[in-house]
């Protein structure tokens, strides 16, 4: 069993970042003066967990979950660390209603930007 806390995972496509850049935890982030999913070439994630098993040079797993700013990330699979082959599943989430209202908010004023970041923030799902 392994958790990791904040983080960015290197070489991920520009598109999945792009996402991350625009979600609600993102824009909280940028406020408390956190830039690392901008600078970084990756995709920043609040947590990695999941539990697995190595035998013989094969990592086996049915359950990481990566939180990350763009979405959620489900893996379960095997990895044969000898011979590099991946029989992997991996389901992407894209958290793309988080970023929606505070776009809209910014395209009609950013007074109505700070109103709906506040209102998203008090509503949110813990």
């Amino acid at each position: 069993s392994t958790e990791f806390g904040k983080g960015v995972v290197s070489e991920v496509s520009g598109a999945a970042r792009l996402l991350g850049l625009f979600s609600l935890d993102s824009i909280i982030r940028k406020m408390q003066l956190d830039f690392t999913d901008v600078f970084d070439k990756g995709m920043a994630f609040n947590s990695i967990t999941g539990t697995g098993k190595i035998q013989d040079g094969v990592f086996i797993t049915n359950d990481i979950v990566m939180d990350a700013l763009a979405g959620e990330m489900q893996i379960r699979g095997i990895a044969n660390m000898t011979s590099r082959m991946v029989d992997a599943e991996v389901k992407f989430t894209p958290d793309i209603t988080s970023g929606l209202p505070m776009l809209t908010a910014f395209a009609v004023a950013p007074q109505t930007a700070l109103y709906v970041l506040a209102i998203s923030t008090v509503i949110s799902p813990v």
